[in-house]
């Protein structure tokens, strides 16, 4: 059973994402079937509380960086 592959030629899932939601922002990505959250969101507004997200923690990093 061989299953070991190299995935070189395939981008970050992240790259990914941003590349979907770019071709598709309006598309549902995130649906609540329990009815307990403000939901659906697009994948427009998944990519972008991703970025936000990942600012935030950028700017954390240079400031603990800096002691």
């Amino acid at each position: 059973n061989n299953t070991q592959h190299c995935f070189t030629d395939i981008a970050p899932v992240h790259q990914l994402f941003e590349k979907w939601a770019e071709t598709t922002p309006n598309k549902k990505a995130i649906i609540d079937l329990s009815g307990t959250q403000a939901l659906p969101l697009t994948y427009a507004q998944v990519n972008k509380r991703a970025n936000q997200l990942a600012r935030y923690i950028l700017t954390k990093q240079q400031f603990y960086q800096t002691f």
